[in-house]
């Protein structure tokens, strides 16, 4: 049981999750071949009516191993008449991945979202999605997260380009750069034109870190390096 984690996968509808969680079940092995919701070929979308719909309807359960860890992902509808499944999801769950569309800002799904958790008392994160798709900015996505939930919602990453332009992610923590080729990831340098944006938004990292333990808020006052750790 202590290698055993349910993680809910919780957020407006059409933001991602069955799509989040294909990609998860894919990259550690748990499928073969990679699924689409518009194809009808995910693992936790089976239903006819879901294949017809292009959407969850009801909530799906599947399993990968990462790590040394068995996580079972519990897929949550977005779809409003069907939050009893959500509730049903954050029951069961001891963690949360919140899924945002990058081109639709804070909807009416991520606030239940993330009452729920508030709710439930579940650590979460938050993955912002579809970052190459039209109208899409990343960075204001995660302004508009902080903004509705407050400045506990600390960056991680800082995404590389937006819409059409999107190609990869700074790594907030070990300040590394990574892009996207031939879907292969490569480390990179960091974009020049993004180091004050990388700045900014570790001290927004930093902020949130120190407000949770005293030790890091000691050593952010006296101006010390803060660990990666």
């Amino acid at each position: 049981m202590s290698r055993l984690r349910n993680v809910v996968l919780a957020g407006h509808s059409d933001s991602g999750k069955t799509t989040l969680a294909e990609h998860l079940l894919h990259a550690t092995g748990a499928v073969s071949r990679l699924g689409k919701v518009d194809d009808g070929t995910t693992v936790l979308d089976f239903e006819p009516e879901e294949h017809k719909r292009k959407q969850s309807l009801s909530l799906g359960v599947a399993t990968l191993n990462h790590d040394g860890y068995e996580i079972n992902l519990i897929d949550t509808p977005g779809y409003a008449d069907f939050a009893g499944e959500v509730v049903e999801g954050f029951e069961a769950a001891d963690a949360a991945l919140m899924t945002m569309d990058a081109s639709g800002g804070v909807e009416a799904g991520t606030e239940r979202a993330v009452s729920l958790g508030r709710a439930h008392g579940t650590a979460a994160l938050f993955v912002i999605t579809r970052c190459d798709r039209e109208n899409a900015d990343p960075a204001a996505a995660l302004d508009a997260l902080r903004m509705a939930f407050g400045t506990k919602i600390a960056p991680l990453h800082v995404a590389i380009g937006k819409a059409d332009s999107f190609k990869g992610y700074v790594d907030l923590v070990h300040r590394k750069a990574y892009v996207w080729e031939g879907g292969k990831r490569r480390e990179t340098e960091i974009p020049a034109e993004l180091a004050d944006e990388v700045a900014r938004r570790r001290d927004q990292l930093i902020e949130a870190a120190a407000e949770a333990d005293d030790d890091v808020l000691a050593k952010y006052l006296e101006g010390e390096e803060v660990s990666d750790q």
